[in-house]
């Protein structure tokens, strides 16, 4: 079934889409253009295309966990400070570094 351009289905996934190319470009921008300028050549792929990969990585990461926590609470407005887990990996950190536990 096809959605209308105006239905709310269409509007997400144009949001999804255009979310998407501009998650593309600022990636495919990092990787040529930095502090130095124009970068050329294998120091590109070593160096620059390694850390937008983690960086990405990293991000997906966190919005698969806050979606996981929202889902599981059922509440839209879940985070880890409103629950207490940040609190608590915040009082294990200081236990484990009260115990010698080193980083």
């Amino acid at each position: 079934m096809a959605h209308r351009p105006g239905s709310i289905i269409w509007k997400m996934k144009l949001r999804f889409v255009v979310l998407f190319l501009l998650t593309l470009l600022v990636i495919s921008l990092s990787l040529f253009w930095g502090p130095a300028g124009f970068l050329p050549g294998k120091e590109v792929m070593s160096l620059r295309a390694l850390r937008a990969f983690l960086a990405l990585l990293a991000g997906a990461t966190l919005a698969l966990n806050g979606a996981a926590l929202q889902a599981l609470f059922l509440n839209p407005l879940a985070d880890p400070y409103v629950l207490g887990i940040a609190s608590g990996a915040a009082l294990g950190y200081a236990a484990g570094l009260v115990l010698g536990f080193s980083t």
